[in-house]
């Protein structure tokens, strides 16, 4: 986007908005996307129950695993008075507004006899599985799966991430004398003690990293009051429909 209304964000953890005030920010953000103007029409129609939520969230913080959403960690971080009782189980979709969020499928932590490996272990390192940049809507599955089949959990194995949770260093850390190195210039944001498989070691410092950098992705999130819209209960089934050939192709190959 060039220019972005002055929409007031602030460091809150979690902070809500009507939908007329982040109605030109979402117009800005998604253009003539079907989605824009059934929110447009469901908040005529919804009047007060027309809110969203915006989660900050930091670096390598699950936005969603286990089959639910995760709220991000407060830290002590600001909340909006209006947030002070919502919960997880409220949220219908979700819309990233500045950052990347990644989907993947969480590794394992496995016992290995083969030399080489810290500990005694290996890790089954998290597998990606897509990237969803600014504006792309996640969840719609879930919700479709939740609004026709309304006895029956359905089990997602994907989480997804505020950040690449499968980001890796490339440059070697086997040799002690370079873990050392790297321990001394980060001694003040690496957490006290490092242990487990080096890939978890270098997830450790890669988040480290990034918590230094001020990094967090703000992520929308539409409540389950929208669902009463018809309108806007069919621009989620469109979603949902749009993005089932291009998850198919990937998945045959």
């Amino acid at each position: 986007m060039n220019s972005s209304p002055n929409l007031d964000f602030r460091n809150a953890s979690l902070q809500s908005f009507s939908w007329k005030q982040i109605e030109r920010y979402m117009q800005e953000l998604w253009g003539d996307d079907p989605m824009f103007h059934a929110c447009k029409k469901a908040s005529s129609v919804l009047k007060n129950k027309a809110s969203v939520v915006v989660a900050r969230y930091h670096f390598g913080e699950d936005v969603f695993a286990n089959s639910e959403y995760r709220l991000p960690s407060r830290n002590g971080d600001a909340l909006d008075g209006n947030c002070e009782a919502f919960t997880a189980a409220e949220i219908s979709i979700g819309v990233p507004l500045n950052r990347l969020l990644e989907v993947y499928l969480p590794g394992h932590i496995v016992e290995s006899t083969k030399a080489g490996y810290a500990n005694g272990y290996r890790s089954d390192r998290p597998k990606l599985l897509r990237a969803l940049l600014p504006g792309e809507c996640f969840g719609v599955f879930e919700t479709v799966d939740r609004l026709l089949v309304a006895d029956q959990r359905i089990v997602s194995p994907w989480c997804i991430s505020a950040g690449s949770r499968c980001s890796r260093l490339i440059y070697p850390l086997k040799s002690r004398a370079t873990q050392g190195k790297i321990q001394q210039e980060f001694r003040n944001i690496l957490p006290k003690r490092l242990e487990g498989p080096l890939v978890d070691w270098t997830w450790k410092l890669i988040e480290a990293i990034a918590r230094t950098e001020n990094w967090d992705a703000k992520v929308l999130f539409f409540t389950r009051a929208w669902e009463d819209c018809a309108e806007w209960r069919e621009a989620v089934f469109g979603k949902a429909w749009l993005l089932v050939p291009t998850l198919v192709g990937r998945w045959m190959g």
